[in-house]
């Protein structure tokens, strides 16, 4: 199991012990993903900020081009 995570030499139980959850869901974050602890509405939060980044990417940065493309407008 990974021990040390940052520059700083924190091991995943001292990450846990000041976030006041267990090193497993510290390790499980890490080598899963964020996605794997997030509620509904941040997992929403977070798909919806993955696909405003990829239509700006695109070249679509005016606010009207993104609500657009995200099926948002008025």
């Amino acid at each position: 199991m990974l021990s040390v995570v940052s520059d700083d030499g924190l091991t995943l139980h001292e990450i846990a012990k000041s976030l006041g959850v267990t090193s497993r869901k510290v390790y499980n974050t890490l080598s899963g993903g964020v996605l794997s602890v997030l509620d509904t509405d941040q997992k929403k939060a977070v798909k919806d900020a993955r696909e405003m980044a990829q239509i700006i990417s695109a070249g679509c940065i005016t606010p009207e081009s993104v609500a657009k493309k995200l099926g948002r407008t008025k």
